[in-house]
């Protein structure tokens, strides 16, 4: 259970700390509130929940990385 725990807290970092979080669950939802707008098909939600989904994996490795070579190289900042 503590590896859930663990990966609870990472997410709540993720939302609370960065800025590209907080934009991606914004459009997230503006992309929701059309599919149900625009009457989008069964297959057509799948492919919206996958790149949401995509997105936001993308995002939340990126951020581990660069967390990662913050630590490895704290002087570096690009």
């Amino acid at each position: 259970m503590k590896k859930f725990g663990f990966a609870f807290k990472g997410l709540v970092f993720f939302f609370r700390n960065e800025l590209n979080a907080k934009i991606h669950s914004f459009i997230s939802v503006f992309v929701i509130v059309s599919g149900f707008y625009f009457q989008i098909s069964v297959n057509e939600w799948g492919l919206v929940s996958f790149a949401i989904a995509l997105v936001f994996t993308t995002e939340i490795i990126n951020t581990a990385i660069e967390k990662i070579m913050d630590m490895v190289h704290p002087e570096k900042d690009i």
